[in-house]
């Protein structure tokens, strides 16, 4: 999974605003889905409510820059997403094997949790920030890719790639915050299904 963010320091310690990759860890994704495939389309066309939980932290051990060169950072904190899509697929319907392609408008409630920022100056550790912990609404979109293959007459697996992009932003003005930050979210997930037909 990528992670890419735009974050602003406290106004009061004199840092400036910095775009950063903020690496991260591999982690996972659980969701259920519910789908209908309409008689008109003759098969070819679908449509699909989703929910889907994704969590991952970020990678403590690697720093990325600030605008000051004499300076690094890492972070230590978890990302997690609980995330609704409508989905519309194209899939063929013949045979007992169904590509598909497909594309999902949605809603993202996204959390930054159990945050500590450390800095580094020429390499060594200087000084740490314990950073609030918080959360935001937002549009979020997939694309998606893969092949589904009919067992039964009702039961099938599949395996798909899924690309999810939102943009959390946390610049509500509030002076208690530690950090102000616009986020540019993006997710690449390998998945494993299975499902039953009605």
């Amino acid at each position: 999974m990528n992670f890419r963010g735009i974050c602003t320091a406290a106004p009061n310690n004199g840092r400036d605003a910095n775009s950063i990759d903020i690496p991260v860890n591999n982690g996972y994704l659980i969701g259920v889905k519910g789908g209908w495939i309409p008689n008109l389309g003759k098969g070819y066309f679908a449509t699909e409510l989703e929910y889907n939980h994704v969590r991952y932290d970020a990678d403590s051990n690697k720093t990325y820059p600030e605008k000051n060169p004499a300076l690094t950072d890492s972070l230590d904190a978890t990302f997690a997403a609980n995330n609704f899509f409508l989905n519309f697929i194209f899939r063929y319907p013949e045979t007992m094997f169904h590509p598909y392609i497909g594309i999902g408008p949605g809603w993202s409630w996204f959390n930054i949790g159990s945050c500590t920022q450390k800095t580094y100056r020429n390499g060594v550790y200087e000084t740490s920030l314990t950073l609030d912990s918080r959360s935001s609404n937002q549009f979020i979109y997939q694309v998606l890719l893969g092949i589904d293959v009919d067992v039964t007459d009702n039961i099938g697996v599949g395996i798909g790639y899924k690309f999810s992009q939102t943009k959390p932003s946390y610049n509500g003005g509030d002076p208690n915050r530690l950090w102000n930050d616009d986020l540019n979210v993006k997710n690449h997930v390998i998945t494993l299904g299975v499902k039953y037909s009605f």
